[in-house]
């Protein structure tokens, strides 16, 4: 007998569009993450660089990209861009790659040939002479962090951070994200007779607004922290988004 046309199709058939559409996604994802982590994985991630004039945000990614610190300074002009990989070892998901280094020893760098994952970062230096929000918002389209800096010796570039966190909110917003990690960063601490923000200052105004918190110096060793600190928790989310595929293909809750 002929199917009918207004007849609605078979229960056996009513899935298996949707299925097939899962099926394809963990294939494909497969092919970049394979069970257990067994293979290298690169991934990349747009980072931005937010906060006033001086606060030292280009002498932090040179001090992280070429591990050197700028004894001489120029202002950015609107934005520049950088792109510098992080590596992660095999077992990041279960083991920190956020080390606290040593006073005066540099902190764990694992290279592409320990067969370490690899997160590759998109820096971009919002230039502070941007004074107006929609001049700052154009540069932030699809990233994925994003940092504010201040300096701890300049009051008024720590006065200026609510105004970063609302043009952060609006490209949030235009993206449809709820969620972005945001991490503040207290800069040129080792100006300490210099100091006008405490530590504590900044850890508090960073709780109260969702952030993460570091202080640091371009000075310093400890600067890749925060972005193996990143690193890691862009490599975490991407392994939990395949897990969930997997999981929901696995138990057919298409």
């Amino acid at each position: 007998p002929q199917l009918a046309i207004n007849q609605p199709l078979p229960a056996s058939l009513q899935y298996f569009p949707r299925l097939l559409i899962f099926n394809i996604v963990l294939f494909l994802l497969s092919n970049y993450l394979p069970p257990q982590h067994t293979q290298m994985v690169k991934l990349r991630a747009k980072v931005c660089l937010l906060g006033d004039s001086t606060t030292g945000k280009s002498s932090l990614i040179k001090k992280y990209t070429s591990h050197s610190h700028p004894t001489q300074y120029t202002m950015t002009l609107n934005a520049t861009v950088d792109s510098h990989t992080e590596y992660l070892p095999n077992d990041s998901s279960s083991s920190s790659s956020t080390q606290k280094s040593k006073l005066g020893e540099k902190p764990k760098i694992y290279l592409e040939e320990d067969k370490a994952h690899g997160v590759e970062f998109l820096l971009y230096d919002i230039g502070g002479n941007l004074i107006f929000e929609d001049q700052i918002e154009q540069y932030l389209a699809n990233l994925n962090y994003y940092i504010i800096v201040y300096d701890v010796t300049n009051p008024t570039s720590f006065t200026s951070i609510p105004k970063y966190l609302r043009v952060v909110k609006k490209v949030m917003e235009k993206m449809k994200r709820r969620q972005m990690m945001g991490i503040l960063v207290a800069n040129k601490t080792d100006l300490k007779q210099m100091e006008k923000i405490s530590p504590q200052e900044g850890n508090q105004f960073a709780q109260k607004n969702g952030l993460q918190f570091f202080s640091t110096s371009a000075a310093s060793n400890d600067v890749a922290e925060i972005f193996q600190h990143i690193a890691k928790d862009f490599f975490q989310r991407y392994s939990d988004k395949v897990e969930n595929i997997k999981f929901l293909s696995e138990n057919k809750q298409w």
